[in-house]
């Protein structure tokens, strides 16, 4: 037997726990600064290190233990690279609400610099989220479990993730309703991640679309149609989890 059919999901909770660590870490030292002065600058611009680390941890530990075919890079299903149509159509709109709502002959230099630091850092979390909970989670979770309680495990481990913007002083509420997108948004990925059977569309997607939600944060722009973003995914992904529920009636689906 292979190392990753014995050790599969031991092997993804280890990898779950790393992951968080780094971030927590890293939270910590850009919240709590050495010299004890606040840097205003967003976090999403700060960060950025720290989700080049998770990137390349989530990466070498896919490739290390598990392989890219069976993290998740595994062969293109067109036919299900289409369930993500409606999503990046709603992600085209938001682009356009910004662009309709920020004249690019406006932007300063400090602007620029600000927007190409969250198209790269949202690109880094695109490539470590989906490696590590629609691929190592979900991969791993599919050697020891049928796939309902693995998508299940892989969306409530994303949502959960979000608890550590507690440590930036999230209030509460905020926190309760940022779980509950997050849950949804993990429940659109699982099974999209099983049908199109590779990541890259999913890391694609999940980059532009964060990059959309935080620029236009940063340029205040109200993105109304973001909440319409979130209930198309959560159709979709209802649709997605009957559409794999009667692909594998036995409860079991192949992780490559």
């Amino acid at each position: 037997m292979s190392v990753f059919l014995m050790h599969g999901l031991t092997r993804a909770f280890h990898a779950l726990a790393i992951y968080v660590v780094i971030l927590v870490l890293g939270l910590v030292y850009l919240y709590l600064p050495a010299d004890g002065t606040p840097d205003t600058a967003p976090l999403i611009t700060r960060g950025w290190w720290i989700q080049a680390l998770l990137a390349l941890f989530s990466l070498y530990y896919a490739w290390r233990y598990f392989g890219w075919t069976g993290a998740g890079f595994g062969r293109f299903k067109m036919d299900g690279v289409i369930w993500l149509f409606p999503a990046v159509f709603v992600l085209l709109l938001l682009f356009i609400q910004l662009s309709e709502e920020v004249r690019v002959d406006s932007l300063t230099t400090e602007h620029w610099r600000i927007l190409g630091l969250i198209a790269v850092t949202t690109f880094l979390i695109g490539v470590s989220e989906e490696v590590m909970f629609r691929g190592i989670l979900l991969r791993g979770a599919l050697q020891r479990m049928g796939v309902l309680p693995a998508m299940l495990l892989s969306a409530a481990a994303f949502s959960l993730l979000h608890t550590v913007n507690l440590l930036g002083g999230l209030p509460f509420w905020d926190l309760l309703k940022q779980l509950g997108f997050t849950f949804l948004v993990g429940v659109f990925l699982a099974p999209l991640a099983l049908v199109i059977g590779n990541l890259w569309p999913l890391i694609i997607w999940h980059w532009l679309w964060d990059m959309a939600i935080f620029s236009s944060t940063y340029m205040n722009v109200i993105q109304p149609l973001a909440l319409s973003g979130i209930l198309v995914q959560v159709v979709i992904g209802g649709w997605l989890w009957g559409k794999v529920l009667r692909a594998y009636p036995d409860g079991m689906a192949q992780a490559s």
